[in-house]
């Protein structure tokens, strides 16, 4: 059970890492960085703040037995739309200016990403695993799988996006737009499915 456990985890972790609204908030603080190794430190950087909220918040949950209340996994998501929302605006204000986002604020993205969906990660374990060592045990490398995951993408969504970038000050105006556009698109459709199935 608890090597099923740790495969799961890593599997989930990874895709998790590349859900829309996770990547459109990636791409918009990427953009401008200098390179692969600095967007990876930027990616492992919301991923530290994701394993945190899922760790803690997860474990916390896992160990008490309870589930997050429907009206506070609902406000959790539309805090990371409007999250989504403020990245995009931020990313068109700065749309001239090449300076990679300060890793203090990609791990609070990464925090706050965590802890919406820490109800649904909590009742995969819940519903799947019996015991509460096995269930952290699920939770910690799910963590990790997304950390990693997510670090490695930074790095591969920055190669082209640096190469383009530094081209003109036109050519990086024109991919922070784009980076804003699908923070709003993310943002847009999060709220849609949120409110079409509340």
């Amino acid at each position: 059970m608890l090597i099923d456990a740790l495969a799961l985890g890593a599997v989930l972790g990874v895709r998790h890492a590349l859900e829309p609204d996770h990547l459109a908030a990636i791409t918009t603080m990427v953009t401008g960085t200098d390179g692969a190794r600095a967007a990876a430190r930027t990616g492992a950087a919301w991923g530290l703040g994701h394993a945190i909220a899922v760790v803690l918040l997860g474990g916390a949950l896992i160990a008490l037995g309870v589930k997050v209340p429907v009206r506070v996994a609902i406000a959790l998501e539309v805090g990371v739309a409007l999250m989504l929302i403020a990245l995009g605006a931020h990313a068109l204000r700065t749309r001239r200016k090449a300076r990679a986002t300060p890793h203090g604020r990609s791990t609070l993205v990464g925090f706050v990403h965590g802890a919406s969906g820490t109800a649904a990660i909590t009742v995969v374990c819940a519903t799947t695993f019996r015991s509460a060592p096995i269930g952290l045990a699920f939770l910690v490398v799910f963590a990790l799988g997304a950390t990693l995951s997510m670090s490695a993408m930074s790095g591969l969504l920055a190669t082209p996006l640096s190469a383009v970038g530094r081209r003109s000050d036109r050519a990086l105006s024109l991919l922070r737009i784009g980076g804003a556009i699908a923070a709003f698109g993310a943002a847009a459709l999060l709220l849609f499915q949120l409110f079409r199935g509340a």
